[in-house]
């Protein structure tokens, strides 16, 4: 959550900044975007699931910090390295694309099992 929070606040300095460096408008939105959907919201899935299936939240699966390297990789890579590398747009945009996917499929893969058992604590839900 926290790197989420941050990645908002540095989508709100994009905003600010675009006027006089005169990148698009965009780059902001999109980052804005990333962190405030993407990153939130893989934050709260991975969190929640966890409580709510029983589990302890301090030992969440391995695969975790690897699906919040590859968000970060999405932030920087479609925000900030087409400000400095312009024409390299295409490829910083695949990187963030593959990235993306495979955070999402490494969360769905390294999840289901906890969403598809019982919990571990023998309670209801």
């Amino acid at each position: 959550l926290y790197l989420a929070f941050f990645g908002m606040s540095l989508s709100f300095v994009l905003y600010a900044l675009q006027p006089w460096l005169g990148f698009s408008h965009s780059l902001a939105v999109h980052a804005l975007s990333i962190a405030g959907v993407g990153m939130m919201t893989l934050a709260m899935m991975a969190r929640v699931s966890l409580g709510h299936t029983g589990r302890n939240i301090h030992q969440p699966p391995k695969m975790v910090n690897v699906m919040f390297a590859l968000m970060v990789l999405v932030f920087v890579s479609r925000a900030f390295l087409p400000i400095i590398a312009v024409e390299h747009y295409l490829l910083w945009v695949m990187i963030a694309q593959g990235a993306w996917i495979s955070c999402f499929v490494l969360f769905c893969i390294s999840y289901l099992p906890i969403l598809s058992k019982p919990r571990p604590d023998g309670l209801f839900g």
